[in-house]
């Protein structure tokens, strides 16, 4: 029973570590640009800056104004 519980505890433990290791460690951006009206800009260049690597990346606008930033680090 002791031999049992304890192969039942290391693998509860493990169970945590291979979660841990699964974490992502990049992010996404998403937002909207709008005018005073609240409309949507199309096609306005929106850029993000990465201010430890100084790694720039730049999207435009989509016809609703939205604009998305995937896999940042």
């Amino acid at each position: 029973m002791t031999r049992l519980l304890r192969t039942g505890l290391v693998a509860w433990l493990l169970s945590f570590t291979l979660s841990l290791m699964a974490q992502v460690t990049t992010a996404d951006l998403l937002g909207t640009v709008q005018d005073v009206t609240g409309a949507g800009v199309i096609g306005a260049k929106v850029t993000v800056t990465n201010l430890q690597t100084k790694d720039t990346r730049s999207v435009v606008t989509s016809e609703t104004g939205d604009y998305t930033f995937t896999l940042l680090n």
